[in-house]
């Protein structure tokens, strides 16, 4: 079996497939982990033709290894990750192998799985498939660093003094500890409610237990009771 990370980077027990279907159509699993199929958990696609890999975080290992099968064989993941989909036409899917690298309720937090996926992308950048995430103009990505929590790299990248390019590296670094990368978030102009301040409706709502509507309508009234109102000049001076 081909080996595509280091003996250091290695966890003690991954779950390997080598001839899973719709891979090869015969299961075979390193130790009792069955249930790791199910969980929450990171994997690891790799060629073993070119020795590159692909790595990834989900809900369930099973529903997203079955989604990679259907996407690849489609045809539709070129947009995403070119490499990978040309090497998956050129050598075929029995050329790959999927392996789960960490699995369980302890990463039920998408999160935390966010934040290793990185681990392993920056550790193995020589020889990944994945591409770096960019910034969107329609999303934001809130972090947290020295236990400060901010909105937006950008606003980060401010308080902090740095470049939003060096906090994004360091958010990627996993020596890095300080530097904790939170929730993709839709972009919005924040604002204040009740002295608390909120990156969008969306949350302030999830927050407040109301609706959207109840929020906007609550922002309405603030702004209607601090806009003043214009002078009559019914009866000028």
């Amino acid at each position: 079996m081909p080996d595509s990370m280091t003996d250091k980077q290695r966890p003690e027990n991954p779950v390997e497939f080598q001839k899973f279907a719709p891979f090869g159509k015969t299961l075979e699993i390193q130790g009792d982990h069955l249930e790791a199929l199910y969980a929450p958990g990171l994997y690891e696609l790799t060629c073993t033709v070119t020795k590159k890999s692909y790595f990834g975080e989900s809900t369930c290992v099973l529903e997203r290894m079955g989604r990679h099968y259907r996407q690849l064989q489609g045809g539709t993941r070129m947009r995403e990750t070119p490499e990978l989909q040309t090497d998956w036409n050129h050598h075929g899917p029995k050329a790959f192998l999927f392996r789960i690298l960490l699995s369980g309720p302890e990463w039920a937090s998408k999160v935390k799985r966010r934040r290793q996926e990185l681990r392993y992308i920056t550790t193995n950048s020589t020889r990944v498939y994945n591409k770096y995430p960019t910034a969107s103009s329609t999303h934001r990505v809130q972090c947290c660093i020295d236990g400060v929590s901010y909105i937006s790299i950008a606003e980060a990248a401010r308080a902090v003094g740095v470049s939003e390019s060096e906090v994004r590296r360091r958010l990627d670094n996993p020596l890095a500890t300080n530097y904790v990368l939170g929730e993709k978030m839709p972009n919005g102009k924040p604002f204040e409610l009740d002295g608390i301040w909120y990156a969008t409706r969306q949350e302030a709502a999830k927050r407040l237990n109301c609706s959207r509507t109840t929020i906007l309508r609550r922002i309405r009234k603030i702004k209607d009771t601090n806009t003043p109102k214009s002078a009559s000049n019914d009866y000028p001076d």
